[in-house]
Formats: structure tokens, sequence, C-alpha cells
């Protein structure tokens, strides 16, 4: 019979050193006499999501939930190692339990948001934002995310508040900006959406993409030459923009093509 106490000490040991191969095969010894010793189940789930091992971190992990369940520390952990397998789903409803345990962790909504919205669950998403956002009514990213889920779902009116929430928030969010421009594009109104690009064209000057949109608004509003002049400043910055043009170009509001001929687009945008 092992010293159970001794084992983890030097188990614990090797696992501050960051040899998590030796703190495994301790606690691995721990475990084998003491299946419900709650610190073990943990500290070996925490070194085998180090190691990468994230199919039997979960299942240590979800035995330490079992024997603790309102462990912060158990929860967050198997979350982690649910979605690094992919199973989305239970990562999700997993970091919703670790901010229910811990509110302070605001990383904690985001991620059960990213995950639930992976797996499918648009309402479980929201419901997580909402959360995050009940809590911090400031908090901008809650509601990036949610402009991003009422995309998602087709809901571009819901889509614009979110993003206008942002920006009321953070007004040099580039990326609201450039979200909401791409969303008043989808709603048809151009114009509006032509204004909030030059914002996004401004605060991210690096960033082809407002460029891009411009050109895209200004191409389905019937100008042509302004939506030519758009895409250069596009391609000036990132010459691979190129690919997203031609798809843009492909059809006019009306349905009708508008370049056939690659080289004369090419040579339309060089000048």
């Amino acid at each position: 019979m092992i010293n159970i106490d001794a084992t983890l000490a030097q188990a614990i040991g090797h696992h501050n050193a960051r040899h998590f191969a030796d703190a495994v095969a301790l606690y691995r010894q721990v475990v084998a006499v003491a299946p419900e010793h709650f610190d073990t189940r943990l500290l070996l789930g925490s070194a085998l999501n180090a190691m990468g091992d994230w199919a039997e971190a979960a299942a240590h992990l979800e035995t330490a939930c079992g024997l603790e369940p309102e462990n912060r520390d158990a929860a967050l952990l198997l979350a982690t190692a649910l979605g690094r397998l992919g199973r989305d789903e239970d990562a999700g409803h997993a970091y919703r339990r670790a901010a229910q345990l811990a509110p302070d962790d605001e990383d904690a909504y985001l991620k059960a948001a990213e995950h639930l919205k992976k797996a499918g669950d648009v309402p479980g998403a929201v419901k997580a934002l909402d959360a995050l956002i009940a809590r911090d009514p400031r908090h901008h990213q809650a509601y990036v995310e949610l402009g991003r889920l009422a995309s998602h779902a087709w809901a571009f009116d819901k889509a614009e508040l979110a993003f206008r929430k942002v920006i009321e928030l953070a007004p040099d969010h580039a990326d609201a900006h450039l979200q909401l421009g791409r969303t008043l594009i989808v709603l048809s109104r151009f114009g509006d959406a032509q204004s909030v690009l030059d914002k996004a064209a401004a605060l991210a000057p690096g960033d082809y993409s407002p460029r891009y949109f411009q050109g895209r608004a200004r191409q389905l509003a019937g100008d042509w030459d302004g939506a030519l002049d758009c895409f250069r400043n596009a391609m000036s910055i990132n010459p691979n923009a190129f690919k997203a043009i031609v798809k843009s170009l492909e059809w006019s509001p009306t349905g009708g093509v508008l370049y056939l001929n690659l080289d004369q687009l090419r040579d339309d945008l060089s000048r």
C-alpha cells in the first residue's frame, strides 16, 4: 500500500516542475487505491490536459465534478478538455456551469456561447451571453457575439441593434463598424453601410475588408466605378482580396453576370 500523502506530494512537485508524465504516473498510483480522492482526480486531469491527452483528462475531470459539483476549477478544466475533444455541446454546458460557480469569470460565459454556437444551440449561446450582460451591461464583447449569433440566425435587425450597442460602448471598435456595415448591406441600406464602413476603414487602415465591403455596397447600389475604386484600394492592401472581389462581381443585384472575362477584370482593377 502506498503512502497517499507522500505520493501525492511527490506528484505535485513533478507537476509544478512541468514534468507532467512523471506526475501522471504518481497520480495514477493514488487513484488506483483512492478512486474518490478529489484532489488527485483534479490534478491528474490538469496534468493530462497539459499533455494534450484530452480524452483521459475528461474522464478524470468528470469524476472530479461528480465528487465536488460546486468546484469551479474542476468544471473549467473539464470544459477545456471537452472543447479540445470537439464535444462542443458538453463543453458549452461545462463552461456555463463554471460561470455559474465563478460569476466573475467573464471568459467562461464567452466560451460557453462559442461552443454552444458550434453545437448548433443558438438559444443556449444567447442565454450565456445574456447572463454575462446581466452581470455587466457594458460588456461590449458580449454584444459583438450576440450580433454574430443574430447574423448566423439571419436575424439581421437584431444584429444591427447589437453592433450599434457595441459602437455605443466602444466607439473605436473597428470590427463592430465592419460587422454593422456588412449587416446594413444585407438589409439593402447601402448609403448607411458606406458611412459605417468609412469609419471601419479609418480605424483599421491595414485591413482590406472595409474597402472590400465598401465596394460591395457601391456595387449593389449600382455605382460600378465607385465599386472598382474601393476594390482597388482593397487590393492595394492585400492582393488576395481579388478572390473575394471576383465572387462579388459575378452577379449584379438583378442577377445578371457582370464579368465573364477575368483578364478584363484584372485590367479594370489595375487601372
